[in-house]
């Protein structure tokens, strides 16, 4: 049964501001999020022939294969996400201050690191620790927290953007904070 899948107008009346918001919630920019609704109303409307309100409501639908888009995009775009790699702290730095030692410089990136990361919640809090900090793969992360593999990317993601804005709060802001969109 196609309900107002064939009204292109409908269609984005109804769903793109939702959808937009949608994606924006992810972490990703305002153009990747307009990008990412256009992909998914081209691909609504070229399947609406096989949209079946048995099965669910049209919104939830819709939702569903925006949900694809984005794992899609994150999928296709996991290599740019940058890890954050604790032994590399020259580049973590916005200015260097030549009265301070490398090794206080270090001690207080980590500190500003390790307050960063414990403001995050459960189980965004687990997954930094687990895959930037301690070196494991999604499906290493995955199988110890018992979150599925796509939920892990989704999460590291928005924990990797929340953690990038409190550390520019907290003065460190580099080149490799800009990785998470």
């Amino acid at each position: 049964m196609t309900l107002n899948l064939n009204n292109v107008e409908y269609l984005y009346k109804s769903y793109y501001n939702k959808l937009k918001f949608f994606f924006l919630k992810s972490g990703i920019t305002m153009d990747v999020a307009e990008e990412l609704c256009q992909e998914t109303f081209i691909k609504v409307y070229n399947n609406r022939d096989k949209y079946d309100s048995v099965k669910g409501s049209e919104n939830s639908w819709v939702y569903a294969i925006a949900r694809n888009e984005l794992t899609d995009f994150f999928r296709k775009n996991a290599k740019n996400v940058n890890s954050i790699e604790i032994g590399s702290w020259d580049t973590l730095t916005s200015s260097y201050d030549a009265s301070i030692t490398r090794q206080e410089e270090e001690r207080i990136l980590l500190e500003k690191l390790n307050k960063s990361i414990h403001l995050l919640k459960e189980p965004e809090k687990s997954i930094v620790v687990l895959h930037c900090i301690r070196g494991k793969s999604i499906a290493e992360t995955s199988l110890q927290t018992g979150i599925a593999q796509r939920t892990i990317s989704r999460r590291l993601v928005s924990a990797l953007t929340l953690l990038r804005e409190e550390l520019k709060s907290l003065g460190v802001d580099k080149t490799w904070l800009e990785g998470v969109k």
